[in-house]
């Protein structure tokens, strides 16, 4: 299989999941929530706090397949801090 047909089959596994994790939103918030999911095959086979730790175990298990990685919930917003200004 060419390169392009990879990232072809890749995209569409991609957005298949990505489809499926926007389904099922409604629902998870009551098993999942403020969490991150892993989408497999239309359905959240993994999930956890820590986003690194559910990549490394989900790649592990199911090796190179399509996944989405999502967040339940709603994000804390980022506080912004402003930097002092030097002179130049």
């Amino acid at each position: 299989m060419s390169q392009t047909a990879r990232t072809l089959k890749f995209q569409r596994g991609f957005e298949s999941e990505r489809s499926s994790f926007e389904k099922l939103a409604p629902e998870l918030r009551e098993r999942y929530d403020e969490v991150f999911v892993a989408v497999h095959r239309g359905e959240v086979v993994d999930s956890g706090a820590d986003f690194q730790a559910l990549v490394a175990r989900f790649f592990e298990r199911y090796g190179d397949a399509p996944v989405y990685f999502g967040y339940v919930g709603q994000r804390k917003p980022i506080p912004r801090v402003s930097s002092p200004t030097v002179p130049r």
